[in-house]
Order: C-alpha cells, then sequence, then structure tokens
C-alpha cells in the first residue's frame, strides 16, 4: 500500500500551485487529474490586476497578493526551467477626459500610488484609438497558464505524481488516520477539481456561482506592442506571438462551446481599442468556478476533518491562489487559523 501526506484532486492552476507548495514544504503528494477535461485553467487567458477599473480601487488583499505571486512563480519558473511568468503593464485606454481626470486624482491616493501612474501614455501607432491617452497599471501581468500546467504535470508524471483519470467518489473510503483511495492512504485528501465541485457530494453545499468566459486568438500583423491594452476587454500579445482578447462573462449558459454571441461581443469590445486589420485564429470558452461573495472557497469539511477544498478562485485565480496555497498549508500543517474571509466555514449553517 502506498502512502502519502495528501492526494489532491485537480491539477489546473489551483492544484498545480498547492502541489508545489506542499512539495517545497517537503510533504508527499499524489495528484489525481482527468487531463482531458476542458477546466477553466485551460483556456484562460492568465491576466492579473491589482486595480479594479470600475471605481479605480485596490483589487481585494492586492498589497499581499502580489509579492507572493511573484515569490511563487519564481520558484516555479526555477523548477520547471520555463519562463511563465510575464510582468506586463496594463494600459487603460481613456473614453474620454472626465476618465483622464478621474485616474490623475486617484493615482494621488497613498494606497494606489504603487499602482496607478501618474504619467498619462499616449500610443503613436494610428491603429490604437487613445485621444484621450491611457493610464499605466503597475504591478501587473500574466500567467502563461497552459505552459505552467504542461510543465508542471510532466514533472508530476515523470516523478509518479500523477495519475491521469476521473476521480470516482465511491473509489474513496473514510479511516481513523486518513483516507483511503484505492491502495493509497494519505493523512488528507483535498479537491481543486474546479467547476466539478458542484457534483462533489462533500462539498455540494457551497454557494458556487460559476460562469463562462469566452476568450479570443488574434492575428494582428500591424500592431507591434508587448504591453496589455484595455478598454473594457484586454488585448494582448502572447509568448508564441498570438494576440489573447476577451473576455465574456456568462451566468446562465454554463458549457464549455464558444458562441457567436461570445465572439462578436469580444471584437466589438476589441475595436474601440484597435481599428486595424486582425484575423480570428482560435476562440475558447471555459467555466470559471467563481462563489457567491467572489471569495475562494478553502477549508476542511466541518465533520471529515481529513477532507478538504481549494476552490472557487474564478478569474482572480492566477493573483490569488499562490497567497492562498501558502496559506493553506499553515493551516493544514503549522496549526493556523484561516483568513475568515475564504474558510467555507462561513457558509456553516
Amino acid at each position: 500500500m502506498q502512502k502519502v501526506d495528501v492526494i489532491i484532486v485537480g491539477q489546473g492552476i489551483a492544484g498545480s500551485l498547492l502541489s508545489h507548495v506542499l512539495l517545497r514544504e517537503g510533504k508527499s503528494v499524489l495528484v489525481i487529474d482527468n487531463y482531458h477535461h476542458q477546466s477553466a485553467s485551460k483556456v484562460a487567458a492568465g491576466l492579473y490586476n491589482p486595480i479594479v477599473f470600475k471605481r479605480l480601487t485596490q483589487s481585494w488583499m492586492a498589497e499581499e497578493l502580489i509579492p507572493s505571486l511573484e515569490k511563487i512563480y519564481s520558484e516555479v519558473e526555477n523548477n520547471l526551467g520555463v519562463k511563465i511568468h510575464h510582468k506586463k503593464p496594463i494600459y487603460r485606454i481613456f473614453a474620454n477626459e472626465e476618465d483622464q481626470k478621474f485616474w490623475l486624482k486617484k493615482s494621488q491616493e497613498e494606497n494606489l500610488k504603487q499602482f496607478l501612474s501618474s504619467d498619462i501614455k499616449h500610443f503613436e501607432d494610428e491603429n490604437i484609438k487613445n485621444d484621450f491617452g491611457a493610464g499605466e497599471v503597475l504591478q501587473s501581468g500574466w500567467l502563461d497558464i497552459k505552459l505552467f500546467i504542461n510543465k508542471f504535470r510532466e514533472i508530476l508524471l515523470s516523478n509518479k505524481l500523477l495519475i491521469e483519470e476521473k476521480f470516482v467518489f465511491s473509489d474513496l473510503k473514510i479511516t481513523e488516520t486518513g483516507v483511503l483511495w484505492k491502495d493509497i492512504q494519505a493523512e488528507k485528501i483535498i479537491f481543486c477539481e474546479g467547476t466539478q465541485a458542484i457534483s462533489n457530494p462533500y462539498f455540494s453545499w457551497l454557494p458556487f456561482k460559476n460562469t463562462k468566459g469566452e476568450v479570443l486568438d488574434l492575428e494582428i500583423s500591424q500592431l507591434q506592442m508587448e504591453d496589455v491594452l484595455n478598454k473594457n476587454a484586454f488585448l494582448f500579445k502572447n509568448r508564441e506571438g498570438v494576440f489573447k482578447a476577451g473576455s465574456t462573462y456568462d451566468w446562465d449558459d454554463l458549457d464549455d462551446i464558444p458562441t457567436e454571441k461570445g465572439k462578436n461581443e469580444i471584437l466589438e469590445k476589441i475595436s474601440k481599442i484597435y481599428k486595424g486589420a486582425l484575423k480570428v485564429k482560435n476562440h475558447v470558452a471555459g467555466v470559471r468556478p467563481t462563489s457567491k461573495d467572489r471569495r475562494p472557497f478553502i477549508g476542511l469539511h466541518p465533520e471529515y476533518k481529513n477532507i478538504g477544498i481549494f476552490n472557487g478562485f474564478g478569474p482572480k485565480a492566477v493573483m490569488i491562489a499562490p497567497y492562498f496555497a501558502e496559506h493553506f498549508f499553515k493551516h493544514l500543517f503549522l496549526g493556523r487559523k484561516l483568513n475568515s474571509e475564504v474558510s467555507i466555514h462561513r457558509f456553516e449553517r
């Protein structure tokens, strides 16, 4: 019988980051993942942004989250031997003069100075629509999620730490000392299976409010730019030279099938940023695991203390999950108290 400290179900961005932290801290891990399932992690653009554009406020916990993600993604890059983390400014294109004035006012606020530049950027490229200029977001960027997950998967496979199959709950047994899955004994099992958690018999009571998102891959030969443009949609070039554009939010149509409506919505928004020629190369969709209060679901089951969840990160997973992977490790093995805003016990009746 094989023994490990933790079984992790799901190798999306949440499961991969939690596995990384546990392995770094000397814990033995076995990951179970249905690799051919279309998860949100596999189609997400990977942007992170410390600013909420709607009111130009600081994103939740940004001052703690940004340093943590920089540290952990640097560790991951060293382990994988590839570049996955790209620090890039996001340029928020102003719609009018009032937008510009509001940005300049907010950039003087003490808690926003580190994230908002007070310099107004004007792009010389005639195809970029920026009559009123753009504001620069600092400490932003994007993660190459697909490369991260694929390379991390290779490492797990080479070390025999990954089983590629669909997790069947009837194979899980609760024991006096932990859990037993088939012939593998573990102290704990942590579910990181994204939107599939709504069918998880241990955590189906959590108030998931999943959202579908669609992203386009565009070919834009005329635009030579490495930074991120934003005006109610994002546009940036990935490592393969393809421009990513998106995204949409749909709370009703929760499948992973791209739609003509989603494509047209993105293209309409991009037309307000860029007026040159472009070609749609690919169109993907995925469902994000999101909670009603927009905070993650983290913690151990109220009755079964060896069964946990690390999920619900939604569209901000790239920014939030690194910090909370360390936070959850400290709770599981060092006895630290969970942040009450992410603890699943906030939903106990």
